[in-house]
């Protein structure tokens, strides 16, 4: 089994210490349990402008037509619409901020994420914390 997994971030290399929502890129990852592959840097298209307030439905919409082909959503912080998400992807919180290790983790730990994916309406998120 593979995921396509989007790490939320500003910079390429760190998830945001913000709302996956609010990050302004998205790096698109395939993982297996022992591949890794990179796919592309995904901008994030939703606007401030656009006057979504956090937990509003319609900014996880737009978050879902920016992810459709994803099945994990990785970052340090997750608003409101964590509960929404789950009915399309696993979200993953994680205490750390570099995508590499988090990628690690992921691969240790992808019996337990894919257990969840396969639990589909009934999916919750996933805490990874002090594993650093």
């Amino acid at each position: 089994m593979k995921f396509k997994v989007a790490f939320a971030t500003d910079d390429g290399q760190n998830m945001v210490n913000k709302h996956f929502g609010d990050a302004d890129f998205y790096m698109i990852y395939e993982l297996s349990k022992s591949e890794c592959v990179f796919i592309e840097k995904r901008e994030n298209t939703t606007s401030e402008k656009d006057e979504i307030f956090h937990g509003d439905p319609n900014k996880a919409n737009k978050i879902s037509k920016i992810l459709p082909d994803v099945q994990l959503l990785c970052n340090k912080q997750f608003g409101k619409n964590i509960t929404n998400m789950t009915k399309k992807y696993v979200p993953i919180v994680f205490d750390i901020e570099n995508i590499d290790k988090a990628i690690d983790i992921i691969q240790q730990n992808f019996d337990k994420i894919t257990e969840q994916w396969n639990n589909k309406e009934n999916r919750k998120h996933i805490v990874f914390k002090n594993l650093d």
